[in-house]
């Protein structure tokens, strides 16, 4: 059984790529909404019915600590700047593709718009981490 593994170099994916960059921009609202149903011992807000409303609920909720209001604010926010970015990133790939762009070119700057956009998201996160390491290591000793 053969498999089909693209050159990047000949083969364009970035079209395939689109979707990727769609998951990426819509993971913070999943993380937000499960951070929700945790704080607030199960209760499910993903609701389809008006979903903008969600974050002045969240506001709103006297179950929930500030600081886990501000957490699901900032992932919300962060859903937000995605899906604001992910036209133009989806505009540049098609423009690139229609115009037949070397595909090494587009792949290349796809799947690198891709990770700066991932890695920025999770090195933000690990400086978070270590902030907070440094924070109880200092309030144990």
């Amino acid at each position: 059984m053969a498999s089909y593994i693209p050159d990047l170099t000949k083969d364009n994916i970035s079209l395939y790529l689109m979707p990727v960059g769609f998951m990426i921009a819509l993971a913070p609202r999943f993380f937000a909404a499960n951070t929700y149903k945790q704080a607030t011992n199960g209760k499910d807000l993903l609701r389809n019915l008006n979903p903008r409303d969600f974050t002045a609920i969240v506001r709103e909720d006297k179950a929930i600590d500030q600081k886990t209001k501000m957490r699901i604010a900032r992932a919300e926010a962060a859903q937000a700047n995605g899906f604001e970015n992910l036209g133009l990133f989806a505009a540049a790939v098609t423009a690139a593709s229609l115009a037949r762009v070397d595909p090494s070119i587009v792949n290349g700057l796809t799947i690198g718009y891709l990770d700066v956009y991932l890695s920025r998201g999770v090195g933000m996160l690990m400086a978070l981490f270590v902030k907070a390491g440094q924070k109880l290591s200092n309030s144990i000793l």
